[in-house]
């Protein structure tokens, strides 16, 4: 799986600060770790040293370009004028042949980050721009990192997305979300926002006001680090990713005693377990602030959700930020071991930086619950025998018991065979919440089992010391195991740590024994690929090799009989992106040094064709097509920065069908001469989302209405008889499902969206006369949480459950009759599956 997952072209820049007590204090560390290095292009990146061991951290480069993820650490024993080495951890890519010149600029870069975001989304999105890095895995890819701030519309979250695009051909090798939800010196006290009185560091001014402004630390007479909590005053929190607005101030109160506002938005809360987080890691640990520099902790308390509650808290990257809430939710900081597990973000951003995707991403979050509840057991004194002690976000409710009330628990049992929830990379970043208690619970069990206070320092060591960007659970099973090694711990204890990994199913190989109610059409699917495509029994997908290495390419295969895939497309090393098949021919998006284009070819051969070519000024994305007409998204860099809709019908030339300023089009779908697509107007008053349908033989375009206010419509796809597509009054996820006639006629509900049926955050696709959609139906966190599909006839009836596999069912293609094909995330992997109608049992 490790293999894979580094082969998928993943994951995030190495670091390229040193931490405190750097190479540079530790010259005689640094001389003998790089002796015992391999050939490869390292460069010193951290050095950890505890007195009787060093363990030095490297980052690997090729033709001096950061290596994404890669990295060798080498661990020295004994005292520091006779250290000799006693391991290392090579994670470093082997073969990288990949030129590190870049033939797309960077701007062009910045355009494919934003072409994949809705509009609305984008007229938001703030790009950083953070150089050149090159992806592991065969040759390698040189690619433009980039970060996506800003607002994710439709899902009313913030956005912090990082984008690797190759600088060969500028498509999308890589993105992900990298936000991590949950979730002078004087003496004061605050309301916490339980009501409850809590001391407080805070500052007093010349002016004689106070703020929450903690100089009492050690590291602030060593370096200047303070722990400050700004007042958010319920403004957005889209205003505060990032840099902090310039206008942002500090709490401030005329005495030292903080209530109000500090109370009722979680400031006093916030600041107070910053205090407590700070000195557990600094007196248990060794460890001075979130950097291990000493610098500041910043927290922003009380942000909103377009002035409504928000009920989260993140870590962006450079401080952690907690929303307002209300009744009987309490803001998250109200939590210390919410603070703790943010502020452990940030530590772990600056060490082991494991990339917040998959199991390291799962892993990632497991540290992070359980260094944070470490911090809130040692503080409170609740002994690690209490049942509720394994509890996170247990104090977040004003009224409900602390087991109704927490956000996970840790003690929950979760093993990996029993309740590994197999999501692919368009959920939760392939499971880092849905998968974290599986790992973490491991960890929580070794604390339950020797010496909390030695657990704690086995788990720090693991993520400061032995723990690299891409690891998987088994790969932190070994770095858990490797630093209670290094810690000289007893054998017994040791065995100890190693039963609890067994127990809960973090053994070689686990992901062998998940099972599926499904037809495997393509078994480890690696490339990160958007949805397949599948008309009259056959189906396109992209494809890379078993380890993920190579290009993907467009492969086709038969739905109805167990024949290896073929492939269509040229192997030339162009990136492929987005493929569509009438049954017929298949279409796919195309993006080389010379730009990007739409390519077609039958699927039983033939020459491969151009259909549009939009140079390298367009990004020319999810082509579809129908006989001999193909239609498009075309994303202009060079323009107004609009996606359209453009279409071609045989050797006709190509048409823009929204030319007008102000007017995008969004995913096309074609039926015979027929074609439908969203149309997003913006205006002085707002945005308006409609489905359309275009005749192309008469020119006639129908636009379906959808009500006014707030209210987002896409995927509209056609039928033997009408057109179909999900609208979402509010914009808060629950949809309903919308037909009509194809010119317009019949409107009508087919799953209502105030129903007990309606879909939470769905897809659609069609055949003749049945849509396919899929809809998370149960809490978060549990199966029926994960995207699932169901089918419902276009006429109207009740939906049934197309599978009762466990995993992300989220990317799909219906086929004729009820036939339905996916990429599945049950069996720890993702599989092309398929079924030929609904399942007849209840699942």
């Amino acid at each position: 799986m490790r293999k894979s997952l580094v082969g998928a072209a993943v994951l995030a820049t190495l670091a390229a600060t040193l931490l405190p007590g750097g190479p540079a204090a530790h010259a005689d560390d640094l001389t003998l770790a790089r002796a015992a290095t391999g050939g490869a292009e390292l460069t010193p990146l951290s050095t950890t040293d505890s007195g009787d061991r060093s363990t030095v951290r490297f980052a690997q480069a090729h033709r001096g370009v950061p290596v994404f993820g890669a990295q060798s650490l080498v661990h020295l024993d004994g005292p520091a004028a006779r250290r000799t080495v006693r391991a290392t951890t090579d994670r470093t890519a082997r073969g990288l042949t990949v030129d590190t010149t870049p033939t797309v600029a960077e701007d062009r870069a910045v355009g494919g980050a934003l072409a994949g975001l809705d509009p609305e989304t984008r007229s938001r999105a703030r790009v950083e721009r953070h150089g050149l890095v090159v992806l592991p895995g065969g040759s390698g890819v040189l690619a433009w990192h980039l970060t996506v701030r800003g607002e994710d519309v439709p899902r009313g979250l913030p956005l912090r997305r990082e984008v690797y695009v190759d600088a060969h051909t500028g498509a999308v090798a890589l993105e992900y979300d990298n936000l991590h939800l949950a979730e002078g010196p004087a003496t004061g006290e605050g309301v916490a926002a339980n009501g409850k009185t809590k001391p407080l560091a805070v500052y007093e001014r010349a002016d004689g006001r106070f703020e929450l402004r903690d100089r009492s630390r050690a590291m602030f007479p060593a370096t200047g680090g303070e722990i400050l909590t700004y007042d958010a005053e319920k403004r957005d929190y889209y205003d505060f990713l990032g840099e902090l607005p310039p206008e942002t101030e500090l709490f401030a109160s005329d005495t030292a005693r903080f209530d109000g506002a500090a109370a009722e938005t979680g400031g006093v809360d916030a600041h107070w377990a910053a205090g407590q987080v700070y000195e557990f890691y600094e007196q248990r640990l060794g460890r001075r602030g979130i950097d291990g520099k000493g610098g500041s902790s910043v927290s922003v308390a009380g942000v909103t959700n377009r002035g409504q509650p928000f009920l989260n808290a993140f870590w962006d990257g450079t401080k952690m930020v907690y929303g307002w809430a209300t009744g009987e939710q309490l803001p998250l900081s109200a939590d210390l071991d919410v603070v703790g597990h943010e502020m452990t973000h940030g530590i772990t951003e600056h060490t082991a930086n494991l990339v917040y995707l998959g199991q390291s991403g799962a892993i990632n979050e497991a540290v992070s619950d359980y260094l944070g509840n470490a911090v809130d057991v040692t503080v409170s004194g609740t002994p690690m025998t209490d049942p509720d002690a394994g509890l996170l976000g247990e104090d977040l409710c004003r009224t409900k018991a602390p087991r109704e009330c927490a956000i996970r628990d840790l003690n929950d049992g979760r093993t990996t065979v029993r309740d590994y929830l197999g999501v692919t990379r368009s959920t939760d970043n392939g499971g880092v919440h849905l998968n974290s208690t599986i790992f973490g619970g491991a960890l929580w069990d070794i604390r339950e089992r020797i010496d909390p206070a030695l657990a704690d320092e086995v788990v720090y060591t693991a993520l400061t010391e032995y723990m690299t960007p891409l690891d998987t659970f088994v790969d932190g099973r070994t770095a858990v195991l490797g630093a209670a090694a290094a810690l000289k711990l007893t054998a017994r204890q040791q065995a100890t740590i190693a039963r609890a990994f067994d127990e809960h199913g973090i053994v070689p190989g686990w992901e062998q024994r998940l099972g599926t109610d499904t037809t495997t059409l393509v078994g480890g699917v690696t490339s990160a690929t958007p949805f397949p495509s599948a008309a009259g029994g056959r189906y396109v997908v992209l494809l890379s090799d078993v380890r993920g290495e190579q290009a993907p390419e467009v492969h086709t295969g038969r739905i109805d009989r167990a024949t290896p895939p073929v492939r269509l497309s040229a192997k030339d090393g162009t990136a492929n992106a987005q493929t569509n098949t009438d049954g017929t021919t298949a279409v796919w998006s195309n993006r080389s040094r010379a730009g990007s284009r739409v390519l077609a070819r039958t699927l039983d051969g033939g020459p491969i064709r151009t259909v549009a070519d939009g140079g390298t000024t367009a990004d020319l994305s999810v082509p579809v097509v129908s006989g001999d007409a193909v239609a498009w998204q075309n994303f202009d860099f060079a323009g107004a920065l609009e996606t359209d809709v453009w279409v071609r019908v045989g050797d006709g030339p190509a048409r823009n069908l929204t030319p007008e300023p102000g007017v995008q089009g969004n995913r096309p779908f074609l039926r015979g001469h027929l074609l439908s697509y969203t149309q997003v107007r913006r205006d002085a008053t707002g945005w308006y989302y409609n489905a359309v349908v275009e005749d192309l033989r008469t020119g006639t375009r129908t636009v379906l209405p959808s009500p006014t206010g707030s209210v987002f419509v896409k995927d509209a796809v056609l039928t033997a008889s009408g057109v179909a597509w999900i609208q979402d009054v509010g914009v808060d996820g629950r949809s309903g499902i919308m037909a009509a006639d194809h010119h317009g006629g019949r409107v009508r509900a087919v799953v209502a969206e105030d129903g007990e049926h309606a879909p939470m955050f769905p897809a659609l696709d069609a055949s003749d006369q049945w849509l396919t959609f899929s809809t998370r139906v149960g809490a978060a966190g549990t199966n029926a949480g994960l995207p699932k599909l169901e089918q419902v006839p276009v006429w109207g009836g009740t939906p049934r459950r197309v599978s009762c596999n466990r995993g992300d069912q989220a990317s799909f293609a219906a086929d004729r009759d009820r036939r339905v094909v996916w990429l599945d995330g049950t069996a720890g992997g993702t599989d092309l599956v398929t079924r030929e109608s609904p399942t007849r049992r209840g699942c």
